[in-house]
């Protein structure tokens, strides 16, 4: 998996690059064979001025046209890492559940309907 990081309006600080590298190779632990590229973007809006205007926005490529993307602010830059990565967590794992329902409910019919009796069929 490939993983983008960048920082806008701000300058990238080893702090953060680190906690941001630690999440998201927790997040391919988990996902690994689903996502493809992980693309992470921080923000400051307001730069010096402060407040509550430190975002993460993640975007996970899922292959074929797929995508999902979560943000998370807060007033705590490492806050928002975190929170984003955990929303991104569940984002990806409902992904892949709804992805796998219909597979899974043709899958259990197909085996119902090869454990139902055989009528033997007359010779003829």
């Amino acid at each position: 998996m490939q993983l983008d990081i960048q920082a806008l309006y701000f300058d990238m600080t080893p702090g953060i690059e680190g906690a941001i590298t630690r999440a998201a190779e927790q997040h391919m632990d988990r996902f690994d064979h689903a996502v493809k590229k992980l693309t992470v973007r921080v923000y400051d809006t307001n730069g010096l001025r402060g407040g509550v205007d430190k975002g993460c926005r993640i975007h996970s490529d899922l292959g074929r046209a797929r995508a999902l993307v979560v943000e998370a602010v807060d007033e705590d830059l490492y806050t928002a890492i975190s929170r984003a990565f955990e929303k991104a967590e569940r984002a990806t794992s409902g992904r892949l559940q709804r992805q796998r329902r219909p597979t899974d409910r043709r899958l259990r019919a197909t085996i119902r309907r090869g454990l139902e009796p055989m009528v033997a069929q007359p010779l003829g």
